[in-house]
């Protein structure tokens, strides 16, 4: 009994276990923009995202790729499509990297056979992207399965390129003025890719009917609604107004249905070049078409 009763007052005094209501998080630090990535490859890319983003709920990732031109860079690309100003309501984090830069001064991306590695260099920019895409979901809160790129001309080239190489990761593209292989053979996607191809239909750059070296705005969308299994394209399903322009909705918009897999819709632009004067709701319709898209 003496072992007894010391042992039931030590019993007694023992602290309750703590209530898992009273029990609070250390805050998140918020994340300051811009942050950049790329350092160790030595090819600097700037992130950003939401202000106020603290890292509680994973995010969107969007890689936006500019076109062929000197003095080209992802910030230039910017200023064209206008993303940046959808960060804040469509809420999504926002990589602008910048390719190499040729001896002629140009600065390209070596997606395909058609453009634009020229000098055949043979820059590995496909391992750089997806290299971009593994450290920003390392550092960062990343929704794995919601990775878009887009770009314009040989930026969409390049997207069309990472959705062959690294279907395992990339949800969706959205392009301007750009085409995937013309051998079919080299695109190596594991699984269907949700594409939205967009293109004036008086391209003489990248014609909008394809050319011997490119497939066209509809074969290459037309290759990926097969490999999403879709049956038929309905053509016209509705109008968009997104070039600056007295014709008023321009845009014609096709979409496959039936898909097993993904979305696929062209988006043609009617009576526009290469480099059209694209408005405001241009990038307000293309990333609310791709945060739509899932793996």
């Amino acid at each position: 009994m003496r072992l007894l009763l010391p042992l039931l007052l030590l019993i007694g005094c023992a602290a309750p276990p703590a209530d898992d209501d009273d029990a609070t998080e250390a805050p998140r630090e918020v994340v300051t923009w811009p942050q950049t990535l790329g350092i160790d490859a030595g090819r600097y890319a700037s992130i950003e995202g939401p202000e106020g983003w603290d890292q509680g709920e994973a995010l969107p990732l969007v890689v936006l790729l500019h076109g062929y031109q000197a003095g080209m860079t992802g910030e230039i690309q910017e200023l064209l499509f206008k993303y940046r100003a959808q960060i804040e309501d469509q809420r999504f984090l926002y990589v602008l990297p910048t390719g190499s830069e040729n001896s002629d001064g140009d600065v390209y991306w070596n997606a395909t056979d058609r453009c634009c590695d020229f000098e055949q260099e043979g820059v590995d920019d496909s391992g750089y992207l997806r290299g971009l895409v593994d450290e920003a979901i390392d550092r960062y809160a990343v929704d794995p399965d919601r990775v878009y790129f887009s770009g314009h001309s040989n930026g969409h080239f390049m997207s069309y390129r990472m959705a062959c190489d690294h279907a395992d990761v990339v949800a969706a593209v959205a392009g301007l003025a750009g085409g995937t292989w013309l051998d079919e053979s080299r695109c190596g996607a594991s699984e269907p890719v949700s594409q939205l191809h967009i293109h004036g239909d008086a391209d003489t750059v990248i014609p909008y009917e394809g050319e011997p070296n490119a497939p066209g705005a509809l074969e290459s969308a037309t290759r990926w609604a097969d490999r999403a299994g879709c049956d038929q394209r309905d053509v016209d399903v509705g109008r968009l107004d997104l070039v600056n322009s007295a014709a008023g909705d321009e845009t014609r918009r096709d979409a496959w249905t039936g898909c097993d897999e993904g979305a696929v819709e062209l988006w043609t632009l009617e009576g526009q070049g290469h480099i059209p004067l694209i408005n405001g709701t241009f990038g307000e319709e293309v990333i609310r078409w791709l945060l739509e898209q899932r793996r």
